[in-house]
């Protein structure tokens, strides 16, 4: 059972946020996912398109050793410019022999790199010493981002993969999954609707677009599995190319934006709870006979909350799935007064040991109901943490608390979170992981 500290404050067992009304907190939570995506993108996304069928040659088996002439023709092509004319093409992809991946660490510490520092040399080469320099052993990198922007736009990909490993740095590719303005434009059918009753001379009609949230971005309907499959396209790509694991964020259905004339055009009808599911179930049966370790990243809030908070992300039916289930729980992101706390933000440890525990007790009572039946083997609990400023400073020992916190919980593995990617932070060889109390 982890410590709970108490703080004088009734704390109930599965948490709600006292007045706050629970659609508030989904709104707040997917605003803050918008914040940091448009963060990301200096330059806009008219410069990016979907990645069309014929540029997504199949990938029939994926091994440990991939020669990359294999896989030459599906990393050519990958992000154009608006002119149509390729970033680059097949005769420029450079010779590497072998794609080569490194095993998981059995403690990871990460932090998160977007593809545009990584397109610059100088720039990621400087988080590149940060992260040797402060013991750390994992990048996350974007292979697609909110905005539809591709790894594959960076010529130098494989080569800078290679880098890495050779330094001994496990590699996570990040995929942005259902929020996808550049597919959604390319294939609106499978996009997110926003339906209209329009009356023209007495007769009434309804009239169809594409919905958008609040950053002005598209999003496709997670029920559309011919998206599922270009999803599995990219992923195994990605694999070819030297990612040694795949982290999929944005698994959910949209939640910030008008959502009083939404409609899913694949869902319909439908639990949003079982669409996900059903999409986590479909990485889980295409991935993992391959041999690719997968993860997922979900509200924070999941750790607490027993339903799908209308966004369809259940904590169990993703630990039944994946490698690691990544929670992201960065204090600021829950609401002013959830779990009593008047601004959760300034209170890094009592927010990561509480949600936290509460997902490890999950899990716990999840492998027991099902152990005896099955010889599944459920995710890893990983969580997000926070490195950014957003409801407080966040100094250092702010980051350490919350590390200190996983710890314990009885967990080793987190990952940083800095859309800038400007992490100040200790040397994480410093930072005890003795699972000890606190006054």
């Amino acid at each position: 059972m982890p410590i709970r500290i108490t703080n004088n404050i009734k704390k109930e067992s599965n948490p709600r946020y006292g007045r706050i009304p629970k659609i508030v907190v989904v709104v707040i939570l997917g605003f803050a996912d918008v914040v940091i995506s448009l963060l990301l993108v200096p330059s806009g996304i008219k410069n990016v398109r979907y990645l069309s069928s014929a540029d997504t040659s199949p990938i029939v088996a994926i091994t440990k050793h991939t020669p990359a002439s294999l896989t030459a023709n599906a990393l050519s092509s990958v992000a154009v410019e608006a002119s149509d004319t390729p970033v680059y093409s097949t005769s420029t992809v450079p010779p590497v022999a072998l794609a080569t991946h490194l095993n998981a660490p059995s403690a990871i510490k990460a932090v998160y790199m977007t593809s545009w520092i990584a397109s610059d040399k100088t720039l990621r080469e400087r988080l590149v010493s940060q992260v040797l320099a402060k013991h750390l052993n994992t990048i996350v990198l974007d292979v697609k981002d909110a905005t539809s922007r591709t790894i594959f736009s960076v010529p130098d990909v494989e080569t800078f993969i290679a880098s890495l490993h050779e330094r001994g740095i496990y590699v996570i590719g990040r995929l942005t999954t259902f929020e996808d303005p550049a597919a959604a434009a390319a294939h609106p059918d499978w996009a997110v609707k926003n339906v209209s009753v329009v009356e023209n001379n007495g007769v009434m009609s309804t009239t169809s677009t594409v919905w958008k949230n609040k950053g002005g971005l598209a999003w496709i309907d997670a029920g559309a599995t011919p998206f599922w499959d270009y999803m599995a396209d990219l992923g195994k790509r990605s694999y070819a190319t030297g990612f040694d694991e795949l982290n999929f964020d944005y698994v959910r259905f949209p939640s910030d934006g008008d959502m009083s004339r939404v409609y899913y055009p694949y869902s319909h009808g439908k639990s949003k709870a079982e669409v996900i599911n059903n999409f986590f179930s479909y990485l889980d049966t295409t991935f993992h006979p391959l041999g690719i370790p997968i993860s997922a990243d979900l509200f924070g809030e999941t750790t607490t909350d027993k339903d799908d908070m209308g966004i369809g992300q259940v904590l169990e039916n993703a630990l039944r799935h994946f490698d690691y289930v990544d929670p992201m729980v960065y204090p600021s992101h829950f609401a002013n007064g959830w779990d009593g706390w008047k601004n959760p933000a300034e209170h890094p440890y009592e927010i990561i040991q509480y949600s936290m525990g509460h997902a490890v007790n999950r899990s716990k009572i999840l492998s027991t109901s099902e152990g005896t039946t099955t010889t599944m083997k459920l995710a890893e609990l990983r969580p997000w943490l926070q490195a950014f400023d957003l409801g407080a400073k966040y100094t250092p020992f702010m980051v350490d608390e919350q590390i200190r916190a996983t710890n314990n919980v009885g967990l080793n593995g987190w990952l940083l979170w800095n859309a800038g990617n400007v992490y100040n932070v200790n040397s994480f060889s410093e930072i005890s992981t003795t699972i000890t109390a606190r006054n």
